[in-house]
């Protein structure tokens, strides 16, 4: 991933290394359409965090 910032690099890694902000990620994504399995990889921490 590119970033404009650094600003916005640490922001996007510190949001994906936070299990609630994964969390609030997936449920969102969820709600507009994605696939819900996203969900359930989540719950069983098999949901991988794209970095880079």
């Amino acid at each position: 991933m590119e970033f404009s910032s650094p600003t916005l690099k640490k922001e996007t890694e510190t949001s994906l290394l936070s299990k609630a902000h994964r969390q609030i990620i997936v449920d969102a994504a969820v709600k507009e359409g994605a696939n819900k399995e996203w969900a359930d990889k989540l719950e069983k921490r098999r949901l991988q965090t794209l970095m880079y």
